[in-house]
């Protein structure tokens, strides 16, 4: 039972985190990608995902999240100044910043769900 509300909650915050996207640079990307996690943490609860859709995403957020490496990098030799500051990305790094923690988020979620992927609880 933890796992299904564990995988509830996390479903429910990535639907938050979808909804949040609506003023980004490029809102529909990511409200694909968080709400695509949303709804693979809630079909997880109940039933096993086929590995394809699974392996397929995690590929996607995995390749995606290289791609932003360059751009963390020069952040880093930047020194890591503050994404937080405001909510406006005024500098292309913080946009950049974001959007690469918030694909290791993903990242790591997906990865849970793989591990868990074969345990459905009844």
């Amino acid at each position: 039972m933890k796992a299904r509300r564990f995988k509830f909650l996390t479903s429910l915050l990535f639907a938050v985190f979808a909804i949040f996207q609506y003023n980004d640079i490029d809102p529909w990307l990511w409200i694909f990608i968080y709400g695509g996690i949303s709804s693979l943490c809630s079909v997880s609860a109940f039933r096993k995902i086929p590995m394809s859709l699974l392996s397929l995403s995690i590929l996607g957020i995995l390749i995606y999240t290289v791609i932003l490496v360059p751009e963390i990098i020069s952040w880093i030799n930047e020194g890591m100044p503050s994404i937080t500051e405001s909510m406006k990305a005024e500098d292309p790094y913080i946009e950049y910043a974001r959007e690469f923690f918030g694909l290791v988020i993903s990242l790591l979620v997906l990865l849970g769900l793989l591990k868990t992927n074969h345990k459905v609880t009844k």
